[in-house]
């Protein structure tokens, strides 16, 4: 990084922001109608992805009234299987034959198939609003977007991916793939965001908690010196994944991620002014600033016709 002094900065700015949050009502509303949520099992998880990829947030009927919420006239239920209990009365063995053991009871776990709804099947009063997308542009992304690639130990792809989840690292696989169709800010973000799982978590053997906070806090602080604001969504992405943590937990992890952040913006800061002097080789570029060196960088990408375009699901996509 340019200086500790700069990062101390930008690591209070996310502390602050965070801190924020946690003292703030929105985050208790938030937290207290999460918890009034059922968590569903795997095979049940597995049902909703089948029958409705797109659903984010499932209830019962009855469960979205008490949320003031009502499931729209026409909508299609989706199934599940629920347990309940039946009681079911055995014979008895008894130690001596010539006895009768008598009847006992038990409770035998059996399912049922019942329905939930998805929140874009109800309408009503919101539910609370956290972590709310990103949605703004980003000068120079095809450029931004074009070095976080070369920097990237993993392949980077666009895909559809099911649910709420923007994107996901597979240390397995070494591959890195990016929702489709997200805005400029929210696509670099997710991307830096899983470049960090990728340097810092291959082989980690720390919480899942821990994890989220370490690489959205990366995220947060290369989108910063990249001139893209994450704090709407960051802020609120770390104290839900900090909820747990002891304050002092929070700061000695941002501590911990200095050397991983300051790695990656030497790297784009060293791909920036290699790009920005092979264009101005007769004008030296000390004191260029970012948007400038992007600015001629974007000049000889596209003159050496170095991007690259698929198309998936009928869209052109950098990759």
């Amino acid at each position: 990084m340019a200086s500790d002094k700069k990062y101390q900065e930008i690591t209070e700015k996310l502390l602050n922001g965070v801190t924020e949050v946690f003292q703030g009502d929105r985050f208790k509303q938030y937290l207290q109608t999460m918890s009034k949520f059922h968590s569903y099992s795997f095979r049940n998880s597995l049902l909703i992805h089948l029958q409705m990829p797109e659903a984010k947030r499932v209830a019962g009927f009855e469960s979205w009234k008490k949320f003031n919420r009502y499931v729209k006239r026409g909508q299609k239920g989706i199934a599940i299987f629920a347990p309940y209990l039946i009681k079911k009365k055995v014979q008895s063995e008894s130690e001596n034959p010539e006895e009768d053991g008598g009847e006992t009871e038990q409770a035998l776990v059996k399912f049922k198939i019942t329905y939930v709804w998805d929140v874009s099947q109800t309408e009503g009063e919101p539910l609370p609003s956290f972590c709310n997308e990103l949605t703004g542009d980003v000068d120079r992304f095809d450029q931004i977007f074009s070095m976080l690639k070369e920097i990237s130990l993993y392949s980077i792809s666009f895909e559809q991916i099911p649910g709420t989840v923007k994107g996901y690292c597979s240390s397995e696989n070494r591959k890195i793939a990016i929702q489709i169709g997200m805005s400029d800010e929210q696509t670099i973000k997710t991307l830096i965001h899983e470049i960090a799982h990728s340097l810092l978590h291959e082989d980690s053997k720390k919480s899942r908690e821990q994890e989220e906070v370490e690489a959205e806090s990366v995220a947060f602080i290369i989108s910063d010196f990249l001139g893209v604001d994450t704090s709407s969504y960051s802020f609120d992405y770390v104290a839900v994944w900090s909820r747990e943590m002891e304050t002092s937990e929070l700061q000695e992890i941002l501590a911990n991620i200095q050397q991983q952040a300051s790695t990656i913006i030497s790297q784009l800061s060293e791909k920036i002014d290699v790009l920005a002097q092979e264009e101005e080789k007769a004008q030296p570029l000390i004191e260029c600033g970012l948007d400038e060196k992007l600015h001629l960088a974007e000049q000889r990408i596209a003159k050496n016709n170095q991007r690259q375009e698929v198309v998936v699901d009928g869209k052109n996509l950098f990759q």
